[in-house]
């Protein structure tokens, strides 16, 4: 199975979102199987797993997974590259045992992923540093932007990474504007709307998106108003004044039109 670094990394991402699924209560919005990206840890990191607030991390920095103590920190590491599905079942189920969690771990999840399913022999690919470096620097690059979007909004929600499409993503949202009610914004992986990781924004009022095909044209980046409507813009060579004013004046077109 040939996987691309970004569809590894999202791949091995699943046991993270499976751990909060499988221990943590069932919440309609599935909220607890999104994943926080830790910068200082350089981690993907899960949802409160045990009564005593351990979580699981990615960490990508070492490309393994992590028990994380909210008092004495990583108390587990697991080399995911080479290391094949049933050990790593395994090694949670061992881990999950020690931090005193009942519940019986599930790899199986809500939705379908992009390539095929895992079964217990299947082999974790051993990622490039600099890929992995890559990808920390987006995950970076992508908090510190939406962050900087909290003031253009009346409430945005908390930056999360979604394990299904694997964005780093938000929402905000305005109280008393008539063309649009909220706006979705993130950092997407390549899929098929690029071949490369790019910055995304749409518009709704209520639940329907807000075509964007009568916009004026960007400045930077591209209105696309296919499956998905709104403005796209490739993430390479982009900073955080850039991925700011890329959203700024999305934003503008959309509240202006």
């Amino acid at each position: 199975m040939n996987l691309t670094s970004y569809q590894a990394i999202h791949q091995s991402a699943q046991y993270l979102a499976a751990a909060a699924k499988s221990f943590s209560p069932d919440q309609s919005t599935d909220f607890h199987t999104s994943l926080i990206w830790d910068a200082e840890k350089k981690s993907l990191v899960s949802h409160e797993i045990s009564e005593e607030g351990a979580r699981l991390g990615l960490n990508l920095e070492y490309y393994s997974l992590d028990v994380l103590h909210p008092e004495m920190g990583e108390i587990a590491s697991y080399p995911i590259g080479g290391a094949n599905h049933l050990d790593v079942l395994n090694w949670i189920g061992r881990e999950k045992y020690l931090l005193g969690i009942e519940r019986d771990y599930s790899f199986e999840m809500h939705y379908e992923l992009p390539f095929p399913k895992l079964h217990d022999r299947s082999t974790h690919s051993r990622i490039e540093k600099s890929e992995l470096h890559q990808h920390i620097g987006l995950r970076n690059l992508a908090n510190e932007v939406l962050h900087e979007m909290k003031p253009v909004f009346d409430r945005m929600d908390d930056v999360l990474v979604w394990p299904h499409h694997f964005d780093s993503a938000v929402i905000g949202y305005f109280d008393d504007m008539p063309q649009l009610n909220s706006i979705g914004l993130g950092l997407a992986m390549p899929d098929s709307v690029s071949d490369s990781p790019y910055f995304y924004i749409a518009a709704y009022k209520g639940n329907k998106t807000i075509e964007s095909k009568d916009l004026p044209l960007l400045k930077s980046g591209k209105w696309e108003n296919g499956d998905f409507k709104g403005a796209i813009l490739s993430a390479y060579n982009v900073d955080v004044q850039n991925g700011v004013a890329f959203f700024k004046e999305a934003i503008n077109a959309f509240l202006n039109h």
